[in-house]
């Protein structure tokens, strides 16, 4: 059994190493801790002019993201998609099953899976709107793939905790949390 995970995780490791270096994007930073694997994608160069603001997300608290077509929206597509390179049609595909949009301390957060199989490929979306950062948590089976726009960013007190239950139910609980 544990030979299996690690060759599970060694083949998702080098998924992720063979996706950043085939990008056209600067490279991404891959490193496992853990059984968690996290990927650093740096963020598209920006001018302080072109910078998004993400403040109207409020305006959605309590609705579903398929609800507000949020991820037809070009500002957060374009940057999960820089973000998270091939794996964001994963999330597209795999978003069935969601939760409504949450709002702590300036943090928004949102979660989708596979429908009638979320173990199998889950999704936490964290929304910095202080800082115009976002992160993404992929749970896939016993792995964690970890997405940061720009670095990772510390979760309000209940979304911290919340999170980790999600890793305590996909057997990350003794995992390092954000």
């Amino acid at each position: 059994m544990m030979k299996k995970r690690w060759i599970v995780t060694l083949l998702c490791l080098s998924a992720v190493i063979f996706i950043a270096c085939n990008s056209k994007t600067k490279q991404a930073t891959v490193t496992e801790e853990e059984g968690e694997v996290i990927v650093m994608q740096p963020a598209a160069t920006t001018s302080n002019d072109s910078v998004s603001n993400l403040t109207f997300l409020t305006e959605w608290v309590g609705k579903y993201p398929k609800e507000v077509d949020l991820f037809n929206l070009n500002v957060i597509t374009s940057r999960l998609q820089q973000m998270m390179g091939a794996q964001y049609d994963s999330l597209i595909a795999n978003w069935n099953t969601e939760t409504p949009i949450q709002l702590e301390d300036s943090i928004i957060h949102t979660s989708g899976c596979k429908a009638h199989n979320c173990p199998a490929d889950a999704y936490e979306l964290y929304i910095d709107l202080t800082d115009d950062n976002i992160n993404v948590y992929n749970f896939q089976n016993d792995t964690l793939f970890f997405f940061a726009e720009k670095d990772s960013f510390s979760l309000p007190t209940q979304m911290k905790a919340d999170l980790n239950v999600v890793k305590s139910n996909a057997k990350l609980s003794s995992r390092k949390s954000q």
